[in-house]
């Protein structure tokens, strides 16, 4: 189902730096490494843009059709993965652009996706 190794491999290593500074409460770092991991993910298995590159906001609207298409997700969880790409769309920009600290249920929130994605991504590498 992963399309592109390449993609998956960089995927699978924010995930993994993301895990490290979320081990060392470097909050901005998990944040911005968990949204491009999520966003790697899904780079793997669309692979092509069909416009040669892929979005922010419009990489999500093809994943979950495709995956809809396929049947490779059911409703639940593909409502689910929208809701932590969008958050962690908000998260990276706060982590990457603003003078905020995260708030303790925001910290949570990213142990809760790095276990997410992580089991996001054992699903599709078949």
């Amino acid at each position: 189902m992963i399309k592109n190794r390449k993609f998956f491999v960089k995927a699978i290593e924010r995930l993994n730096s993301s895990k490290l500074a979320f081990n060392q409460a470097y909050y901005n770092s998990c944040a911005s490494n968990l949204y491009f991991s999520l966003f790697n993910l899904i780079q793997s298995i669309l692979d092509t843009a069909p416009d040669g590159r892929w979005k922010h906001v419009g990489i999500i609207k093809n994943f979950s059709k495709y995956c809809l298409d396929n049947d490779l997700l059911d409703s639940k969880t593909l409502k689910e993965t929208y809701l932590v790409y969008t958050l962690l769309y908000d998260y990276r920009k706060i982590a990457d652009y603003q003078d905020i600290s995260f708030e303790n249920s925001t910290i949570k929130k990213l142990n809760e996706f790095i276990n997410f994605i992580e089991n996001l991504a054992k699903r599709f590498d078949k």
